[in-house]
């Protein structure tokens, strides 16, 4: 992160992290406030905030799977929101 306002965050690396992915979800959901998210919806995806391909974001979400996210063709969900975990960070801890 450089230290000028407005502050500018840069990725090392060709692509994020799977950290990073599984982060940028969660705290996509909690924005959201819900447990299910359409494709169709317009929202800050992973994809858009590291300005990377959604093909790869749903790749790496899909071969790191440890039961954070359901992904089908009409949408994502969040099944840590149905245990009352949904702290974007314990996610993240959890994974790692």
């Amino acid at each position: 992160m450089s230290g000028e306002r407005p502050r500018r965050l840069v990725r090392c690396g060709e692509q994020p992290g799977d950290a990073s992915l599984i982060y940028a979800l969660g705290r996509l959901y909690l924005q959201q406030g819900q447990a299910w998210l359409p494709w169709t919806a317009d929202l800050t995806w992973p994809w858009v905030v590291f300005c990377c391909s959604r093909q790869f974001v749903l790749e790496r979400l899909t071969v790191v799977d440890q039961e954070y996210f359901i992904i089908d063709e009409y949408g994502v969900t969040i099944c840590m929101a149905e245990k009352g975990e949904r702290l974007c960070g314990d996610i993240v801890t959890s994974w790692l």
